[in-house]
């Protein structure tokens, strides 16, 4: 079960279509959702000589609902899909929106799911309480450290404070009041400390 479970890991994890998304742009990026594909053909790409797949989408502006006409080079997207262009200054007042990346945010909560899914399944109860440990400690540093700093309180005393909460909760929430978990809290304090 472990070697099945490593390998699809490691398969998964080697697979970048699976989250990864190219979102260099050198003007503004925006999300928009492809509306129409209006135009499919290949290219000769200028500087490698050889050719490439290209697009040319309509695409509306997911906040200004501003209609606008993309060029992808980049990957073959479907009409409704979710993607980020860039508008790019060609020069004599001429601009292009250039397909940037897509959205990716049905893969991670794949991710996100299948992760959970293991956990639960792999350590069960403890597993569980563990993510719920985990997803508690992201709310306090989201919800609590953060706008402490940012309201301007001084880091190096908010930082070990909450820290010592967030640790508290989730050694013993995850493995009980005990000699063990007393222990790995006082070990893990000192080195927050130190």
């Amino acid at each position: 079960m472990k070697f099945l479970f490593s390998l699809l890991t490691v398969l998964f994890l080697l697979s970048p279509s699976a989250i990864l998304a190219n979102t260099e742009s050198v003007g503004e990026t925006f999300k928009g959702e492809v509306l129409d594909i209006i135009k499919e053909e290949t290219e000769n790409d200028f500087i490698k000589g050889i050719p490439v797949f290209v697009q040319t989408l309509e695409v509306q502006n997911i906040k200004s609902k501003e209609i606008v006409n993309v060029k992808n080079d980049f990957r073959k997207v479907d009409v409704g899909q979710k993607i980020f262009y860039s508008v790019n200054n060609l020069g004599g007042g001429e601009f292009q929106n250039y397909l940037v990346g897509v959205s990716k945010i049905k893969e991670i909560i794949y991710i996100l799911l299948f992760f959970v899914l293991v956990v639960v399944i792999s350590s069960g109860k403890k597993g569980l309480r563990s993510l719920l440990s985990l997803f508690s400690s992201l709310l306090v540093i989201i919800f609590v450290l953060l706008p402490l700093i940012l309201k301007g309180y001084n880091p190096l005393i908010i930082g070990p404070l909450v820290s010592f909460a967030i640790l508290s909760f989730a050694i013993f929430f995850s493995y009980g009041v005990n000699k063990i978990s007393k222990i790995a809290f006082i070990g893990t304090s000192v080195t927050v400390i130190i």
